[in-house]
């Protein structure tokens, strides 16, 4: 059955609903293919019906079919001392300092740090996160093999390092590939205890992901920005009924 998930998720690209609607319709397949399913694919990965799928992961709503990773599995094993940074595509000085306060005290209680896959504050707190040698994990929103060749300078840094892990639920993704956004916020939220939202404009996915937190029970933790800041997306996840902190401590105390 594992092969079976595995060829619907390169077929599908990783798309939940394609790979849903294959299973449930009983679609064929080549029994030729299948037993050759593995060959197609140079990482490693996990099924939900593997041994060592992460049980975070199949409490939440359409948990992935298959991940593909590079790196240290066994991070998956720390859901309790997950914590999710997530920052915009847009940053400041602040939104730096902040983060990397913040970054930096997880880091000196022993946690892992998950974070997204865009070109902003997340990217930033990546190379911090290594300047630190701490642990992370990285949620991409691309197919796996895609990451690891357009961001190749970075995980050449990683060559020798011991404590990440880069998640997909796509393997590899055609250039015409459509992502299913949805999907990728809720392997985040799945794999995160608590979120800590450093800095945030109102244009990107962060007042998504705060919904899709308090979903699935999530604590929300939120960094305020002045009133005259253009990054309003945190106050308004205050005002959703986020808790305002000022400090790391604040949110160890409270997970």
């Amino acid at each position: 059955m594992e092969n079976v998930l595995l060829f619907f998720s390169l077929k599908y690209q990783g798309n939940w609903n394609e790979i849903y609607r294959a299973l449930d319709h009983k679609e064929k397949v080549d029994l030729k293919l299948l037993k050759k399913v593995r060959q197609e694919i140079e990482k490693p990965f996990l099924t939900i019906i593997g041994d060592e799928y992460p049980a975070a992961l199949k409490n939440i709503t359409r948990p992935p079919f298959v991940i593909y990773y590079q790196g240290n599995k066994e991070l998956l094993q720390n859901y309790h001392q997950t914590i999710g940074m997530v920052g915009d595509e847009l940053y400041n000085d602040d939104g730096i300092k902040n983060g990397e306060r913040f970054l930096v005290d997880f880091i000196n209680e022993n946690r892992v740090l998950l974070f997204g896959d865009n070109q902003g504050l997340d990217r930033h707190l990546w190379k911090k996160v290594i300047q630190e040698n701490g642990k992370f994990i990285i949620i991409t929103n691309r197919g796996l093999q895609n990451f690891l060749f357009e961001e190749a300078i970075f995980v050449e840094k990683l060559s020798n390092y011991p404590d990440f892990l880069i998640i997909s639920e796509s393997y590899e993704t055609a250039t015409t590939f459509v992502s299913n956004g949805e999907n990728y916020l809720n392997l985040k939220v799945g794999l995160s205890k608590a979120f800590v939202f450093v800095q945030n404009t109102t244009n990107g996915t962060s007042l998504e992901l705060g919904k899709c937190a308090w979903q699935e029970n999530k604590e929300v933790f939120v960094i305020p920005e002045p009133l005259n800041s253009k990054f309003k997306g945190n106050n308004m996840l205050i005002k959703d009924g986020g808790k305002l902190v000022e400090t790391a401590q604040e949110v160890l105390n409270q997970i």
